[in-house]
C-alpha cells in the first residue's frame, strides 16, 4: 500500500511556489513535506547501505524523538526515495540520488559545520555498531561503514583486514566496495586516513591495469629458475635489463604475465609496472619516433606512483597517442593521421647542427627520459 499523499494547504502551496522560483529542486520540495518521523528515518537510512524489516524495526525506526510517531515499514519502503535491491527478497536501500541530501540533513538539522560530526549522528551510529556486531560476517561491510563515524582506528584495522582478504583472492569488486565505503564518507575522515585511502585506491587501480594478465595465468605454476634470475636482477646495483629468451611455445609470455600481475604489482612488493605489446603497436611510427613509446609507459606508471607525478608529462604526450596503436578501423586510422601530422619533422635547426635524423630522434628520446627520471624516485619495471 502506498503512503497517503500529503495534504498541502494554500499557504504551504504558496511557500512551495516561492521555493521553486528561488531555484529549489523537486527533491528539496518533497523533503519539505515529510513528517518528522519520515525525515528522521530517512536520515538514518542514509547511514546504511541496505536494510530489511528486522533492521528497520530494531534500529532505524526505534527510539525516535519524543512525540514522533513510528513509521510503518510497508509505507516507508513504498516511498519514491526507497528502492528494492535487485535480485533480493525484502532488502531495500535509499537511492543514491537521495542519499547525499539526507546525509547533509544531519548537519543542517544541528547547524553543525561539516568538519564536526553531529552529536545525533554519532549517537545513532553507536546503535548501528552494536547491532552489526551481533550479525554474521555478511554484515562486516555495514559494520565498517558505521565504525567510520564512531571509531576510525577500529575502522582502519577492519578495513585493512577485509581488504587484504579480498586482494589475496583478487576480488576486485569487493576491494572497490571497501574503498567506496570510505570515499562516500570522505568528509568524516581524518587527513591521515583520507591519504591512506587515496594510496589504497591507487594500488587498486594498479591491480586493475593487469586484470587480463591475472586471469590468463590462474592455472600457471611459477617457474623458480627464471624467477630467481629476475630477483637477482632487482638486487643488482647496475644491471637493469632482464632478457628472457626461449623458443616458441615454451611459456615466455605466460611467465611475463604472471610476473607482472601476480608477483610485482601485488603487495608486499608493489613495484610500478608498464607493459608494452609490440603486436599492437604501429612499428613504422615507433621506428621514426621512438619517444612515442613513452606515452603508454608514462600512462601506466602514473596510475601507480604516489601523487601521480607524471601528469604534466602525460599531458604533453597525449596529443601524439593516436599515432602509436596499429590500425583497427577507419576511425582509428583518421585519429592516427591527425596525430601523425603533429609529429616533429626535420627542420633547419637540427640540420644546421649537423645531426642525422636518427641522432635527432635519439636526442628527443633522451630529453623525455631525462624529464621522466627527474620526476620519479621509485624503481619501476
Amino acid at each position: 500500500m502506498n503512503p497517503p499523499d500529503p495534504v498541502v494547504t494554500p499557504v504551504e502551496l504558496n511557500d512551495l511556489l516561492e521555493a521553486l522560483r528561488a531555484g529549489s529542486s523537486a527533491a528539496d520540495l518533497l523533503r519539505a513535506l515529510e513528517t518528522p518521523a519520515e525525515r528522521e528515518v530517512l536520515k538514518r537510512a542514509a547511514l546504511v547501505s541496505t536494510f530489511d524489516e528486522e533492521l528497520f524495526c530494531a534500529v532505524l525506526s526505534a527510539d525516535l524523538p519524543e512525540g514522533v510517531p513510528a513509521a510503518e515499514f510497508d509505507q516507508f519502503v513504498a516511498r519514491s526515495a526507497i528502492a528494492r535491491v535487485p535480485r533480493s527478497d525484502g532488502i531495500y536501500c535509499l537511492k543514491d540520488s537521495d542519499r547525499k541530501g539526507y546525509l547533509d540533513a544531519w548537519w543542517q538539522d544541528e547547524a553543525t559545520s561539516q568538519s564536526t560530526i553531529p552529536s545525533s549522528m554519532l549517537e545513532f551510529s553507536h546503535k548501528l555498531v552494536a547491532y552489526y556486531e551481533t550479525q554474521g560476517p555478511e554484515s562486516q561491510m555495514d559494520l565498517l561503514a558505521s565504525l567510520i563515524t564512531v571509531d576510525q582506528k577500529r575502522a582502519r584495522s577492519l578495513f585493512l583486514k577485509l581488504y587484504a582478504e579480498a586482494d589475496e583472492g583478487f576480488d576486485l569488486p569487493r576491494c572497490n566496495s571497501l574503498l567506496r565505503t570510505f570515499e562516500d564518507r570522505n568528509q568524516l575522515l581524518t587527513t591521515k586516513l583520507r591519504e591512506e585511502i587515496q594510496r589504497r585506491r591507487q594500488y587498486y587501480n594498479a591491480r586493475c591495469l593487469f586484470t587480463t594478465d591475472y586471469y590468463r595465468t590462474t592455472t600457471y605454476y611459477s617457474r623458480q629458475k627464471p624467477l630467481g634470475q629476475f630477483e637477482k636482477l632487482l638486487a643488482h646495483p647496475k644491471k637493469w635489463i632482464f632478457h628472457l629468451y626461449a623458443t616458441g611455445g615454451m611459456g615466455k609470455t605466460m611467465f611475463l604475465r604472471w610476473l607482472l600481475a601476480c608477483h610485482c604489482v601485488p603487495e608486499p612488493r608493489r613495484i610500478p609496472v608498464a607493459r608494452l605489446d609490440f603486436d599492437f603497436i604501429h612499428l613504422t611510427n615507433v621506428n621514426s619516433h621512438p619517444w612515442l613509446l613513452l606515452h603508454p609507459i608514462v600512462e601506466q606508471l602514473n596510475e601507480q606512483l604516489a601523487g601521480r607525478p607524471l601528469g604534466e608529462m602525460l599531458g604533453e604526450l597525449q596529443k601524439y597517442a593516436p599515432a602509436l596503436p596499429r590500425s583497427t578501423g577507419k576511425e582509428q586510422d583518421a585519429a592516427r593521421s591527425a596525430a601523425e601530422s603533429l609529429l616533429p619533422s626535420d627542420d633547419e635547426e637540427w640540420k644546421e647542427e649537423g645531426w642525422t635524423r636518427d641522432q635527432r630522434q635519439l636526442k628527443l628520446f633522451q630529453r623525455q627520459l631525462k624529464l621522466f627520471s627527474m620526476t620519479i624516485e621509485t624503481p619501476v619495471l
